[in-house]
């Protein structure tokens, strides 16, 4: 169950990110799927695998919190690579 102020950060993180959303919708003329069809499209496809990546990311940074061993931090660091690749950008 989330604390009070853990589901008010969240709703307020939310929130921000929404307005952002919009914002960056008018100042680019149309969402990100109506621009980049094809980039969107690739996305969606990749998405399973690359929440596989991020969830992996996570338990590493986690690990590599506790440890600080360097073996943690390059397992980490790969994950960024391999997301940045699933995304198709430079990481």
């Amino acid at each position: 169950m989330m604390s009070k102020l853990r589901q008010m950060m969240l709703g307020r993180v939310l929130e921000e990110y929404e307005r952002t959303q919009r914002q960056m919708d008018a100042i680019l003329g149309g969402t990100f799927p109506d621009r980049r069809p094809r980039l969107w499209e690739t996305i969606v496809l990749r998405a399973p695998g690359l929440l596989r990546l991020v969830r992996e990311q996570i338990r590493l940074l986690r690990q590599w919190r506790k440890n600080r061993k360097a073996s943690d931090l390059t397992a980490l660091l790969v994950t960024v690579n391999a997301i940045a690749s699933g995304l198709k950008t430079t990481g």
